[in-house]
């Protein structure tokens, strides 16, 4: 017991009554003593209260029942003898007035009153029975109120500043929940009851952050509230509530801001303590250099309850208030308990002191537990327990001070500059600075500089408040610790930066030295420097502190803070230092138990217990700070135990330089939910270590390591040792990306978990890794154990590859006793096997360490696609050297064509991890190539198969080194293991002809079935099915998680998840594919088990992958997963990129098959062609690729000058495409393409970067030369080699040059591209047709300028390259070079000969591209002339085109160009298209080549259709868009003929020439019986060159037109366009959709022909006779010309009536911006090469029944009562006059009006005024707006338009 505890007691037991005499009139008072005595109504010897409170007057309950004011100077006290208090009115007291509260008084408040201090209240209870002070409601209050009604408990609001605004969060269904709405915003109904659902009034909607990860959601879309309702989930829209954790996606999360407190809720709760101004004592202390105040009010021994509500706003209302409230003071509380409050606990607001908390309890409070705002922080939280408060525990600010007016507040005479340095000052200090006085005046100088000095043995923090600054002016401060000499250390150095601070810094000295330099503008002429925008131009404010060490802003000591509703301590804006030690932080239910939000400062974690946390255990995010965990457990959160985060945006405070550490020793992390420990993202240069800790059995990572992915100067630190980790659910360590990342894990032990130990994999991304790589890597991993593990791998390295700056080293570890199986019993790996050790760069070292794993299936393997790539996993002691025993424990290139190689020799030969004793002498081991009738393995021999061993079973891959050959014989057959695959690096001699008797025997390469399982066999199928399918592999998923099948919801549902349903089962997964092609839904009754499952590559089991359990989320059947799962293939034969010359012999392959193919990697769901060429050269015949799972036959590459053929090759009932090609100089003949789900043939010239990489490192190394290494090559005649570049990521600036020689001068150098880094500035490469000698005069060609014109052939033997660099070598660049003779030549040209391609989902898709590269650093092939030749070609049954011709940019919606972009030239490439003798028949669409839509294109299209059938199409025929040609040189031009074809019995037909300018000749082609979409011919857009010539267009029906010419735009090519329809038949076209008959609307809507635009065409000697149709020509050409006509003579129009031939025409007489169609003469019999009709042109007059027409001569119109109606535009010629009489009236059908070209003259009279009015069509027709005329002399007024005379009215 202290010494305060005994004399309170004492006072307690021991207040006496005293009588004392009285002498003359006088009170004497007791004698003094240490016993309180009550005496003359005062209360004496009170030795613990200040002296303005000694001897109080006695105030007994009567005094105090109405409440009481304690005025200036007074001073009273209560005492328990006189208990109860019953109080009806507040307890005041003002400034120096004291109050008393003895030990054990109780005090009862009626509702809304409570104890308001200015003065001094000192409430000092005992710890002995009945010494506590209470201060609670009164109990007999709710006796005339009623009873209060429960908080609610389902509704809240987080995130916001208090508990009254922020985030809405509803628990439903068991779990608290954010709320979107699916932007449809609450009524005012809904706000209001919302807010009263939370407890209070009224409120405002407002919109908070957008959905996030990991957390709960749910969808209240529309509440529909009544008004009645206390809680939303009594309101009819309650009932449509969604939820899950997706169901907000894309949404923001609704928010509230609400006021007032519900009446029926604590109405009888008193108000509590306010406490603002009370009084201080100031405190000097010289010897600590301290000078501050100090309260003088006390609460100890204290239990408030029940309080916190405030009945004195003015808005009527009632509101929470915190039950003990103090402003800018705090009171010094010790032992004091607060609970049940309406609102906060305790609200500490702009305090200016310390706060010292101790002993304490508070708890059970509406609000925060402790709201703290404070500038000071100095903030001690001593073994109190903060418990089940409705908000945040401890909720703290750290604030800048309230500042009224910064010159009076912080005098200019007193600035930083204008005080001296001095030993003396007292602390704490504040610095402040305004350059430029209010008056002008500045410093002397630049600069200013102080040096401070504290006590000895202190340390001084320096605190940044304000830092402003004007645009123009700049400023730094520099702080040194221990004094101004250069020898003292700068701790701190910023730039002076709008609202921009840095983390408090701490001295190790007891002195600072800090200077300010700044540089302020000086206008001309003026004598004293100002600044516009920021009059002082730079101010600061900042604070010194002293103590023996760092400024702390928050202490928790011995503290408990649990069961908070929201955070348990959340602090923000740190400055300096939080210290959290000995406590225990707990079952806080949002967010974190310990959260550290916005700021920089140290935070300080030591011997605390963090657990049961929701969402996380400690979560800091904020700009950075020293941070250490020590000797803390981190347990069982639901959610992360501690993630820290660095801000990257609104960084207001900033960390120091150097100060960034991570420490975490001796702690514990277990059980908890998510990632144990989660750190990263600081991008510089800190160090982190791991030290002395143990994580076990948490339910994900343990440690997640986020590197920083920009450029850094420093790298981080992150390093770990004499750790252990056990049992966690995923892996011990997770580094994924890793850069910019440095250090050592060392004597650390990693056993019993079960899915991975140790990953640290920067992925296999292109473009993430091109940037990865430049960004530093070193890591050791050395003297670790890893035992008793078990899953997909215990250790799985993947650096950036290539990437010298990466290195890893794994050294002297134990990999011992590890389980590593394959996971899915039916399936064998191809990319991605299971292993001890995944190593997959080749920059990671596997060495010298001890690797025993029996019970493993292997023990290193690579996942690297890459065979060039050798990786270093030599000198390990295996536990044996046998080379034999340790070869198959390997998964490499030797099993997997596609993979690295794993270079295992030599082995150690003893467990001496260090020693040199190994198997250098001895021979590598090589697995047997063949095994009875088992073969495969490297091929290092030649090997041909024998005639009694008839079918082999291929058991690995297949490898033939070069130089090697594999002949098989005829009538053999090939089984592969699914996933297995062939690579024929040498040769591979399949002729299935070649036999001595007899036919051809087929040689089959096929997938091995013997062995197979049905799936309803496996054992799996009792805990995962697919049912209700078209077959095995399909159907309703259902998995069997409580003894009964169950469905999945398909929410949140991944292909990945797909993916892993399918291997479970033994089956593979295609995402292009997944969908079945049957689907029935569930029993209704049948439980749904999951939703939102979300499984990784990693997860082996659906059922266990993250998701919502039944119960958690809302689903029904119609919302179950189905799935389509493929069977697992074999896959297929890789020939790699060969030289075409300089071998004796090629690979042949000749009635072959090639079934079931294609499986590249089951776990990325990836696959392969069944048979891939990389360069081709060959010819093939009697192929067949059929069943494969993607791809038939896919060519990445040709040579140019080879008669590469494909010829009688069959390619059917493959899932992905039937033929590929990537490059032209390729012939098929006869061949069939049929039922492939994608297109039957393809060609397209884009290759990614993966693409072109894998291409290379497929090509045998010494087959490729380096460029940078040579500078001279020679190539012999009819040879080939291939040129490449390594990666150096060594920055460089330098040009190679090479010389390339044939040697023989008849013979010249090509120069293929395959690959190049299109980012030309970096590395340029410039070929040149000489010697090296002569470049700088001869032709050159540049990459990838000149890309269109490669292949490139040299003009004499020589070509020199140089090769230009300036950065890095990306390592992309790869060439062939082949010698050729002189005389050689190649097209680029594909050619099909005899081709059915039927049933496919496209016949023939053909891309064409008009750039050289994109920003995915993709490469897209252009040629000059390239040629696609189809020929006796039948396309059928295609589900979409039957050729697709694609035109692409590389442009897009997230790439757009500028302007200059957009219009910079490139070259320009002629692409034709040959197609003859050919039929296009029932196919969804016909030919469809669609390029208009790009903009500035750079190819030439020349279309040549020759005898082609196309019919019974569904919809389209023959479509052609032709882009806007960007050739400012050439100026090439698009051409289309079409001849001799016939187009019938289609659906929607259209035959459709639009776009650009181009020569266009459509001849003697048939289009008959076909049923339109809107019409039979358009041609649109700019002029065309036209030749419509003995066509046929005949029996077409539901078409508007026949032939419609809409060219709105002239040519930039040619100022003169011809245009000529000539001996075309043109009949019985119909039209349904309209009415018939003549005249029947002023607008034409149908018509045989139409030529609409600026291009005039010539038509004669034509047949019309389409009397379905309304006219059968518009005459539609504008012209700026008067006299515009239009040659339409001598056709015959169905008729030789003149009258009824002018009707059948819609020219100018109808309206007169049309031009004159002058038809006369015309046939007189329906044959284009008739006789002209015996008839003389027939003069039409005007018709007053239906005006309309030119006016020729002078006419005046009869008046007439009933008006006359303007059927068509009326034309008053010049010269003549048309005279409207007063009366008359006039009404025009829609589109028609008067254009006066003559004399009009209207003259009515006042009562007899001339009427012009609308007048409706006989028939409601949509009308088409009018064109505006071309005559730009014609005056615009209403209709009527007037020329040349004046109008008279």
């Amino acid at each position: 017991m202290d010494s305060a505890a005994r004399l309170l007691c004492a006072t307690l037991c021991a207040i006496v009554t005293y009588s004392p005499d009285q002498v003359f009139g006088q009170i004497t008072p007791p004698p003094e003593g240490l016993v309180p005595v009550e005496a003359n109504g005062l209360l004496y010897n009170l030795y613990y209260v200040p002296t303005h409170c000694k001897d109080p007057f006695v105030n007994v309950p009567k005094d105090v029942a109405g409440g009481l004011l304690v005025q200036n100077r007074e001073r009273k006290v209560l005492m328990a003898k006189y208990n109860p208090y019953m109080i009806r009115g507040n307890i005041e007291i003002e400034p120096q007035g004291c109050l008393v509260i003895m030990p054990g008084v109780k005090m009862y408040f009626d509702p809304g009153f409570g104890i308001i201090v200015n003065g001094t209240l000192i409430a000092r209870g005992s710890y002995i029975p009945n010494g506590r002070i209470l201060m609670t409601k009164n109990p007999n209050a709710s006796d005339h109120l009623g009873p209060n009604s429960p908080w609610p408990q389902d509704a809240r609001l987080v995130d916001g500043n208090t508990t009254r605004d922020g985030r809405l969060d509803l628990q439903y269904n068991s779990k608290w929940r954010g709320v979107c709405t699916n932007y449809n915003n609450f009524t005012n109904i809904d706000l209001n009851v919302t807010c009263r659902h939370l407890g209070f009034v009224y409120g405002n909607f407002t919109y908070h952050s957008f959905s996030r990860n990991e957390t709960d959601y749910m969808l209240f879309e529309k509440p529909a509230c009544r008004g009645s309702e206390n809680s939303l989930f009594d309101c009819p829209g309650a009932k449509d509530i969604k939820y899950g954790p997706t169901i907000c996606d894309g949404q923001q999360v609704i928010g509230f801001e609400c006021a007032g407190l519900r009446p029926d809720l604590a109405k009888d709760h008193w108000r509590g303590i306010e406490i603002y101004n009370s009084t201080v004592t100031m405190v000097y202390s010289t010897s600590e250099r301290l000078r501050y105040n100090i309260t003088e009010t006390y609460l100890e021994y204290l239990d408030i309850e029940y309080a916190g509500l405030d009945i004195y706003k003015v808005d009527g209302l009632v509101h929470g208030f915190a039950s003990i409230s103090a402003s800018p003071y705090v009171p010094i509380m010790n032992n004091i308990t607060v609970s049940h409050g309406a609102y906060d606990g305790l609200n500490l607001t702009d305090i200016r002191g310390e706060i010292h908390i101790a002993n304490s309890s508070v708890s059970h409070n509406r609000g925060h537990g402790l709201f703290i705002k404070s500038p000071v922080g100095q903030t001690l939280i001593n073994m109190t327990d903060i418990t089940h408060n409705w908000g945040d525990g401890v909720k703290m600010y750290v604030s800048n001070y309230t500042i009224n007016e910064f010159n009076r507040d912080y005098p200019w005479s007193d600035s930083f500059c204008r005080v001296a340095s001095s030993n003396q000052y007292m602390f704490p200090i504040t610095l402040h600075q305004d350059v430029v006085s209010p008056i002008g005046e500045k410093p002397v100088g630049s600069s200013c500089q102080l040096n401070i000095r504290t006590a000895p043995q202190k340390m001084i923090t320096l605190h940044t408040l304000i830092m402003e600054r004007d645009p123009q002016a700049s400023g730094m401060i520099t702080v040194r610790d221990g004094g101004d000499l250069p020898s003292h250390p700068i701790i701190l150095q910023f730039m002076v930066n709008n609202g921009s601070f840095p983390q408090s810094v701490t001295t190790k000295t007891d002195t600072i030295h800090i200077k300010f330099d700044f540089d302020i503008p000086r206008p001309d002429g003026e004598p004293v420097k100002r600044c516009k925008s920021h009059r002082p131009c730079i101010r600061f404010l900042m604070e010194l502190t002293t103590n023996y060490g760092p400024d702390i802003e928050l202490r928790v000591y011995n503290a408990s803070v649990s069961n908070n509703t929201g955070y348990g301590v959340n602090i923000q804006d740190v400055r300096s230092k939080v210290s959290i030690n000995s406590s225990v932080v707990s079952d806080n239910c949002y967010g974190a138990g310990i959260r550290v939000y916005q700021g920089a400062a140290e935070i300080a974690i030591n011997s605390t217990i963090i657990e049961r946390n929701m969402k996380c255990g400690v979560n800091i995010s904020y700009s950075g700070g020293y941070q250490l965990i020590n000797g803390s457990t981190i347990a069982n959160n639901y959610g992360y135990g501690v993630i820290t985060e660095y801000l990257l945006l609104n960084r207001t405070r900033f960390e120091l330089d150097g100060k960034q550490k991570i420490e975490v020793v001796k702690s514990f992390f277990m059980w908890n939910e998510w990632t144990a420990f989660r750190i990263g993202n600081y991008c510089r240069g800190g160090e982190y270590l791991v030290n002395q800790s143990y994580f076990a059995y948490n339910l994900h990572e343990s440690i997640e390591y986020l590197s920083c992915n920009i450029s850094t100067s420093t790298p981080t630190n992150f390093s770990m040792a004499f750790t252990e980790f056990r049992g966690n659910k995923r892996h011990a360590v997770l580094i994924s990306p890793i850069v910019n990342t440095v250090g050592t894990f060392t004597n650390n032990t990693f056993r019993e978990h079960t899915l991975g130990v140790l990953r640290i994999d920067n992925g296999y991304d292109f473009i993430e890794n091109r940037w990865y790589r430049e960004l530093p890597v070193a890591y050791k991993i050395y003297e670790n154990k890893f035992t008793n593990n078990t899953g997909r791998y215990v250790v799985n390295f993947r650096l950036s590859q290539p990437g010298v700056k990466h290195r890893l080293e794994f050294k002297f570890n134990t990999v011992q006793g590890n389980i590593i199986v394959d996971p899915f019993q039916y399936l064998k790996p191809r990319s991605k096997a299971d292993a001890v050790i995944v190593v997959s760069s080749g920059n990671v070292e596997i060495q010298r360490n001890l690797i025993d794993n029996p019970k493993s299936i292997r023990d290193i393997a690579t996942h690297l696609v890459d065979p060039s790539v050798l990786i270093l996993a030599n000198y390990n002691w295996w536990m044996t050297f046998e080379h034999s025993l340790i070869y198959p424990r390997l998964f490499d290139r030797n099993s997997r064509y596609n993979l690295a190689e794993l270079k295992y020799h030599p082995v150690l030969k003893n467990n001496w991890l260090y020693g040199n004793y190994d198997t250098s002498l001895e021979p590598e081991y090589r697995w047997p190539f063949a095994r009875g009738n088992y073969i495969g393995g490297v091929l290092d021999d030649n090997f041909v198969t024998n005639d009694y061993t008839k079918t082999y079973r291929v058991d690995r891959d297949i490898i033939i080194l070069k130089g090697k050959t594999l002949e098989i014989l005829a009538g053999t057959t090939l089984e592969f293991l699914p996933s297995i695959g062939m690579m024929i690096l040498g040769r591979l001699k399949a002729d299935g002809a070649n036999v001595k008797f007899g036919p051809p025997q087929e040689i089959k390469f096929k997938l091995y079935e013997d062995d197979y399982i049905p799936i309803e066999n496996r054992t799996v199928y009792e805990e995962i099915r697919l049912v209700d399918g078209a077959n095995d592999y399909e159907g309703r998923l259902e998995l069997n998680l409580t003894g009964e099948f169950g469905t999945v919801c398909s929410d949140g549902w991944t292909d990945q998840n797909s993916a892993l349903v399918c291997q479970q089962l033994g089956l593979t997964f295609n995402p292009l594919y997944g969908r079945p092609t049957q689907v029935m839904f569930s029993d209704p009754t049948r439980p749904i088990y999951l939703s939102h499952v979300s499984c990784d590559t990693l997860d082996t089991d659906v059922r266990k992958c993250r998701s919502m359990k039944r119960g958690e989320f809302s689903c029904d059947h119609s919302r179950d997963v189905f799935i389509r799962c493929q069977p697992p293939t074999w896959s297929g034969v890789t020939i790699p990129a060969q030289p075409r010359h300089g071998r004796t012999f090629e690979t042949q392959l000749r009635y072959v098959s090639i079934e079931k193919a294609g499986l590249l990697d089951f776990i990325e769901m990836s696959y392969a062609p069944g048979l891939r060429i990389d360069y081709n050269f060959y010819k093939m015949s009697y192929i067949s690729v059929r069943n494969c799972v993607s791809d038939g036959i896919n060519i990445k590459y040709a040579n140019p000058f080879s008669q590469s053929l494909l010829e009688k090759v069959t390619v059917e009932n493959n899932l992905g495409n039937g033929i590929v090609t990537r490059s032209p100089f390729l012939e098929m003949s006869h061949i069939s393409l049929v039922n492939n789900a994608k297109a039957g043939f393809v060609y397209d010239p884009m290759f990614t970067e993966y693409e072109a990489l894998s291409v290379r490192n497929f090509i045998s190394k010494d087959e490729t030369i380096s460029l940078t290494t040579q500078t001279q090559l020679q190539v012999g005649p009819d040879k080939m080699i291939f040129l490449t570049t390594d990666p150096n990521p060594i920055a460089e600036d330098r040009t190679y040059e090479v010389e390339i020689i044939t040697g023989d001068p008849f013979f010249r150098v090509c120069i293929q591209v395959f690959d190049y880094n299109p980012l030309t500035s970096i590395e340029k490469v410039t070929f040149y047709s000489s010697d090296r000698y002569s470049w700088q005069s001869a032709k050159s060609w540049t990459i990838e300028e000149d890309l269109v014109d490669f292949p490139i052939v040299s003009s004499q033997q020589f070509m020199t390259i140089r090769y230009r660099v300036n950065g890095t070598r990306s390592g992309r660049l790869a060439f062939a070079v082949i010698s050729v003779g002189y005389n050689q030549n190649y097209d680029s040209i594909i050619k099909v000969y005899n081709a059915t391609i039927k049933n496919n989902e496209r016949g023939i898709v053909t891309k064409h591209y008009n750039n050289p590269s994109n920003e995915r650093m993709e490469i897209f092939h252009r040629a000059k002339k390239e040629t696609i030749h189809f020929e006796l070609m039948t396309i059928e049954g295609s589900k979409q085109e039957a050729m697709f011709i694609p035109s692409l940019t590389k442009w897009h919606t997230n790439f757009i160009p500028t302007l200059e972009e957009m219009t910079r030239a490139e070259k320009v490439g002629e692409i034709k298209y040959v197609i003859v003798h050919s039929k296009i028949k029932n196919n969804y669409k016909g030919i469809h080549a669609e390029h208009n839509h790009v903009d500035f294109a750079n190819n030439v299209w020349k279309w040549n259709v020759s005898y082609v059938t196309i019919e019974n199409c569904e919809t389209g025929g023959f479509e052609i868009e032709l882009p806007r040609v960007n050739d400012l040189i050439e100026r090439q031009v698009h051409q289309v003929i079409v001849n001799s074809s016939e187009m019938m019995n289609n659906k929607k037909f259209s035959f459709n020439i639009l776009g650009y300018y181009a020569d266009v000749r459509i001849e003697a082609n048939k289009i008959h019986d076909n049923n339109c979409l809107l019409g039979v011919m358009k041609m649109s857009g700019m002029e065309k060159d036209l030749y419509i010539y003995e066509n046929r267009i005949e029996n077409n029906i539901n078409c508007k037109f026949a032939i419609d010419l809409d060219l709105m735009s002239h040519s930039e090519y040619s100022s003169s366009v011809s245009g000529m329809i000539m001996y075309n038949y043109i009949t019985s076209t119909r039209n349904t959709y309209v009415p018939q008959g003549l005249g029947i609307t002023s607008t034409p809507v149908t018509y045989a022909v139409q030529v609409k635009g600026v291009q005039n065409v010539t038509l004669v000697r034509n047949v019309f006779d389409n009397k379905d149709l309304q006219y059968e020509l518009v005459a539609g050409v504008t012209a700026l010309i008067l006299d515009n006509k239009m040659n339409v003579k001598e056709n015959y129009w169905g008729t030789t009536d003149q009258y009824q031939i002018r009707k059948r025409i819609f020219d100018f007489d109808d309206w007169n911006n049309y031009a004159i169609a002058e038809y006369f003469p015309f046939l007189g019999v329906p044959n284009p090469r008739g006789d002209l009709a015996p008839d003389s042109e027939l003069v039409i007059r005007l018709d007053l029944n239906r005006l309309g027409g030119r006016v020729i001569e002078d006419l005046t119109l009869p008046y007439r009562s009933e008006p006359y109606i303007v059927y068509s535009d009326l034309t008053i010629m010049p010269d003549a006059k048309f005279s409207i009489p007063a009366g008359v009236h006039l009404k025009f059908y829609p589109n028609v009006g008067i254009l006066v070209l003559g004399q009009l003259v209207a003259t009515g009279a006042p009562y007899s005024r001339i009427k012009f009015s609308p007048a409706e069509p006989d028939l409601p027709f949509g009308r088409r707006k009018r064109q505006e005329p071309q005559h730009p002399e014609t005056l615009t007024s209403s209709d009527i338009r007037f020329r040349w005379r004046k109008a008279q009215f």
